[in-house]
């Protein structure tokens, strides 16, 4: 399973009493830029998909690490672990169109490499934790908050092995 590690970068307040006829009511400060996310097109796109236009499914499934000598499938997820996406990795990305991709926290999205993913349709996870735990084949939860119209969401990655 992947756990990230902990960190305190989530700012959780009282909101107004009395809002929803709720006894307590919290507002959630997140800063999307240290820990594990997933991004939609339109986060890189302009009128690309949000995180709404996407059944739930497609941010979970059958994923594998990436591996130079394998193949890589349109209805399974890649996950890079040992090294970052570079142009001829992206285009092939954009043949096979994966369920999604994802990469390590060691390793960094270029911009425009990340924007021609988005415009590919491609939905992308960044700063994936403890990734090494993982055996080649796994199936991958990643769910997105429920924001409407979301660009990205924080995440709660978490792998099942069999």
């Amino acid at each position: 399973m992947c756990i990230p590690p902990r960190r305190d970068k989530l700012d959780l307040y009282p909101a107004k009493r009395g809002l929803c006829n709720a006894s307590t009511l919290s507002n959630l400060h997140y800063f999307k830029q240290k820990e594990s996310i997933v991004n939609a097109p339109i986060h890189g796109v302009e009128n690309g998909k949000n995180l709404d236009d996407y059944p739930l499914e497609n941010f979970c499934g059958r994923a594998v690490i990436y591996n130079p000598e394998g193949q890589m499938t349109s209805n399974v997820g890649v996950i890079f672990r040992d090294r970052n996406i570079d142009k001829e990795l992206a285009e092939q990305l954009k043949k096979v169109r994966p369920r999604f991709v994802g990469l390590s926290s060691s390793f960094e999205f270029d911009v425009d490499i990340q924007k021609d993913l988005m415009k590919a349709d491609i939905i992308l996870y960044e700063r994936l934790y403890n990734l090494h735990l993982l055996p080649e084949t796994f199936e991958f939860y990643g769910m997105p908050l429920n924001i409407k119209e979301g660009d990205g969401s924080p995440v709660r990655a978490f792998a099942i092995i069999r």
